[in-house]
């Protein structure tokens, strides 16, 4: 299994390329500014997809959890928590002009034996009613996960969490009393460690300027993206074509009766 992404026809990253180059330097309006990160953001995708093979996961099961999750399934989901120490989260929000985006969309990894994961694709806009058993189990799930013997590991810092305390699958103080281990923080001092800054005297004459690898010279820009870290230290391509997609929709295409096209986009978004 691998995430989808979209290449571009040689037209039309040519084309982008002309689009990008004929808006005005400084721009003169917010809506130049964001054609301008959208295209940049585009040619950028084209060329890490045409440069790098695309990154892909280890073997997982896959889970939907929402109003029709049923509770032979959740139980199972609390069991496999209750025996695993090691956890990951991730989350997905929505954008809304001029307001602070909505949290939309928890992405929770349950580590199994032998290299093997649940991945729980968590629907905040499409969970049961909070008198429902389903709902209690979780709760149940979240209260495990946040226990003091339990290892959560997150991109970033666990303030991204609070937000989604609104829909009451867990409090602020489940996560006051966690500690996960931010890799993001990990990674950049992984790669100072290995990668320090070499400077032109301890170059030999033959050697190019690039091969420094530090931060600096690879023009990273602190903090490090998901997608750089793979990019630069699995040399792989993480797709985030769909960063600012509409993760509160049913990515579940059991919730409701779909056409192809809306089959396909759920998918895509669920892949991501």
């Amino acid at each position: 299994m691998f995430f989808y992404c979209r290449m571009l026809s040689e037209k039309e990253y040519q084309e982008i390329q002309l689009q990008l180059k004929h808006i005005p330097t400084p721009v003169s309006s917010k809506y130049q500014s964001n054609l301008r990160k959208r295209l940049r953001k585009q040619i950028k995708e084209h060329e890490l997809a045409t440069q790098f093979p695309p990154f892909e996961p280890l073997p997982h099961i896959s889970y939907f959890i929402n109003r029709i999750t049923t509770e032979a399934c959740l139980r199972q989901l609390i069991q496999a928590a209750t025996v695993s120490l090691e956890f990951t989260i991730d989350t997905e929000s929505i954008n809304i002009y001029k307001k602070t985006n909505k949290p939309a969309l928890m992405q929770l990894q349950i580590f199994l034996p032998h290299n093997s994961s649940f991945i729980l694709l968590i629907e905040m806009y499409h969970l049961p009613n909070e008198n429902n058993i389903c709902f209690k189990l979780i709760q149940e799930l979240f209260k495990i996960v946040f226990s003091q013997n339990k290892q959560i590991y997150i991109w970033g810092s666990k303030n991204e969490l609070y937000p989604f305390v609104i829909f009451k699958l867990f409090s602020r103080e489940h996560i006051d009393s966690s500690h996960p281990i931010n890799l993001q923080n990990e990674f950049h001092i992984f790669w100072k460690q290995h990668h320090p800054h070499r400077s032109s005297n301890s170059r030999s004459s033959n050697t190019s300027t690039t091969d420094c690898h530090c931060e600096t010279c690879l023009g990273i820009g602190l903090p490090w993206s998901l997608q750089n870290s793979l990019k630069f230290e699995l040399k792989e391509y993480l797709s985030k074509q769909f960063t600012n997609e509409d993760f509160h929709i049913d990515l579940d295409p059991n919730l409701y009766q779909l056409n192809s096209n809306e089959k396909r986009y759920r998918q895509q978004l669920s892949t991501y």
